[in-house]
């Protein structure tokens, strides 16, 4: 069946049952296939090839066909999801600080870089970096632990990570400027909302535009 319609097709077992010429009952087990296809000569002949293989292969003398028009749409590729909203995220790192206050640093950086732990959520994720530019945790991108970004520039030319370090020690706030999304690979606006856990470091997260 697959060499006749390439394109897709179902098929399950059913079980029926039938009256034979003398008056009995025959119990059997059959198969149902169901097949959208449009109204062709090709497809015809192509149906007609299934059932003669099936009656050949199975010995079976009797194949029912039924036709039924009908219209159809069908519906592939992912869902799109929503952006995480800007309450979603501010609640997100203030979840994130209260964390690491609890846990310590060392046990909150490796959750926040742990790319199965609680802190990555689809879109959302955590990034912590301390005063000077340097990222201690990433949840988005570990590539980027240990590096220096204080002067990284987004296609904006605007100095992103130094805006949010200086949003940071006044204690928290938000920041829009350009990101490469983890999904996408592509970088896009966004909107970095970023908190002081203490004097020495800091934490944000963001949804993209």
């Amino acid at each position: 069946m697959t060499e006749e319609f390439p394109a897709g097709l179902t098929a399950f077992d059913s079980y029926g049952q039938m009256r034979k010429s003398d008056g009995g009952i025959e119990k059997q087990q059959t198969k149902v296939v169901l097949l959208v296809h449009e109204k062709t000569s090709a497809n015809s002949k192509a149906v007609r090839r299934i059932i003669d293989s099936y009656r050949s292969t199975f010995g079976t003398p009797q194949v029912m066909r039924t036709t039924i028009p009908v219209d159809v749409e069908f519906f592939q590729g992912a869902k799109k999801t929503t952006a995480p909203t800007k309450p979603e995220v501010e609640a997100f790192v203030k979840g994130a600080v209260d964390y690491a206050r609890a846990n310590g640093k060392e046990k909150a950086l490796a959750e926040f870089t742990d790319q199965n732990g609680e802190f990555k959520r689809g879109e959302l994720y955590v990034y912590a970096c301390d005063f000077e530019g340097n990222v201690l945790a990433h949840g988005g991108d570990p590539s980027l632990v240990g590096r220096n970004l204080i002067d990284y520039t987004d296609l904006n030319g605007k100095k992103a990570i130094q805006e949010l370090v200086e949003t940071a020690r006044s204690g928290s706030g938000w920041v829009s400027y350009t990101w490469e999304n983890p999904q996408t690979k592509q970088e896009q606006p966004k909107l970095g909302y970023v908190m002081k856990v203490d004097d020495t470091w800091w934490l944000g997260s963001g949804t993209y535009e």
